[in-house]
This record gives structure tokens, sequence and C-alpha cells, in this order.
């Protein structure tokens, strides 16, 4: 991964995500990650980003924060079990 662009490492990680590929968290991300998927179960400390409502997280349970490699990596199984990713990814990445 030495001397790529962020663009290209983080098109590496996706297309990992879409082939289900489980060692693409230890590649990609340090011990230490906090993965955030689409807002946060506790309001952010300077109210920038209100926390998911009961309704939403019963609906959606994988939305919310995830620290720690084994937290993504269960975030991405149940993912990959609950849903069927056709696509996965930003339409544009900026550096």
């Amino acid at each position: 991964m030495a001397g790529q662009s962020s663009a290209e490492l983080i098109a590496g990680y996706l297309d990992a995500v879409m082939r289900k590929d489980r060692s693409a968290v230890d590649r990609y991300f340090h011990p230490d990650i906090e993965y955030l998927v689409n807002g946060s179960p506790v309001p952010a400390a300077d109210d920038t980003l209100p926390p998911i409502s009961p309704a939403c997280r019963d609906a959606l349970p994988w939305l919310g924060l995830y620290r720690g490699r084994s937290a993504v990596e269960g975030f991405l199984a149940h993912m990959h079990r609950n849903l069927d990713v056709v696509a996965f990814g930003p339409s544009d990445v900026i550096a």
C-alpha cells in the first residue's frame, strides 16, 4: 500500500468490502479505528452530530460508531449477512 494515493487506498478498501474480504479491516485500519456509519448513538460533544433516533436504530441496527478493528469486522459481517451489497462507496473521493 506504500506509495498509493488516499483515493487509491479508499478504492482498494471499498473493493475489498464488496468482495467480502475479511482481511480488509486488518490491512486498511489502525487497531484503534473509530468507524462511523451514518450517525452516532449519542450526541456529539459539540452538537454537530445528532444521535440516531430509537426508531432509526430499530430499523437500521448497523448504524452507529464502531471502535476498534473487531467492532468494524463485526459491522461488516452483520452488513453482509443482512444486505445484498451491490455497491458500496462514494461516487467521488477527495483526498
